[in-house]
């Protein structure tokens, strides 16, 4: 599956990474993109440049038939990683972030989801939208 930018231009797109809104940071040795692989679309990528926070990694350059592009970012630390593109469609089917292993942040706290095993109300309902919906542990956004 593939994420499609809405329009052609100043299209981006983000994965925050776990924990940054505590203020964890990763140190992100490389991020692997994905493109689209059919003919009629897959050039698209080029130009498209990958961020750590706000360093610029490096900039894609399309390559007919390439599956993945490796940008190296060289170990800054970041709690998001993007993919911009000024102009033209975006369009990317995957995106990895890699972290060393050694280097992944041993101050992540560890959390116990609390919630499933409460109680869910809600103010009203409607089409069947029951509040435990909110703390049955399916993440499926699918109606």
């Amino acid at each position: 599956s593939c994420s499609h930018s809405g329009n052609a231009g100043n299209n981006r797109v983000t994965v925050t990474l776990p924990y940054s809104d505590i203020g964890i940071k990763y140190p992100v040795s490389a991020v692997r993109v994905y493109n689209r692989l059919d003919t009629c679309c897959d050039q698209r990528i080029d130009n498209a440049q990958v961020f750590a926070d706000d360093h610029m990694c490096g900039q894609i350059k399309f390559e007919e038939g390439k599956k993945a592009y490796m940008v190296d970012c060289g170990n800054k630390t970041a709690g998001e990683v993007s993919v911009r593109l000024s102009a033209g469609w975006l369009q990317v089917c995957e995106l990895e972030v890699l972290v060393l292993e050694e280097n992944i942040p041993t101050d992540i706290p560890k959390f116990i989801n609390v919630a499933v095993n409460g109680t869910a109300s809600s103010s009203s309902m409607g089409w069947g939208g029951v509040a435990s919906r909110v703390i049955d542990g399916n993440r499926n956004g699918m109606w």
